[in-house]
C-alpha cells in the first residue's frame, strides 16, 4: 500500500501495516513544508507523487531498500492546487 501523509510517503505491508519504505519530500522553494497528493505506482515500479501546490513538482521515485530515491522531478506548467492526479500505467501521460 502506498500512502502519503503531509510531506511523507510511506509504503506499507498490506497484511501487517508495517512500514516497508518511506520518503520525506523536499522543503518548498519558499521554505515551507511540502504536502503530497495521493501516490501512484507505474507499471515499471516507479512511484509518482505530486506536491499539493501547483507551483511545485511531480516527483518520480524508485524504492531503494527502506527509502525512495528521486529519479525525476517534473514541472507541470499551469497546474493549480490539486489533491490527486491520474496517469497512464507507464507514467508517460499525467492528468
Amino acid at each position: 500500500i502506498l500512502l502519503s501523509r503531509n510531506s511523507r510517503l510511506f509504503k506499507l505491508d498490506a497484511g501487517t501495516g508495517r512500514i516497508l519504505a518511506s520518503w520525506q519530500a523536499p522543503v518548498r522553494a519558499n521554505g515551507s513544508a511540502n504536502t503530497l497528493t495521493v501516490p501512484q505506482p507505474s507499471a515499471s515500479g516507479e512511484v509518482y507523487v505530486a506536491s499539493l501546490w501547483g507551483d511545485d513538482f511531480l516527483y518520480v521515485l524508485k524504492q531503494t531498500g527502506e527509502t525512495f530515491q528521486q529519479v525525476k522531478r517534473i514541472t507541470l506548467p499551469g497546474r493549480i492546487l490539486s489533491r490527486s492526479f491520474a496517469m497512464e500505467a507507464d507514467g508517460r501521460v499525467v492528468y
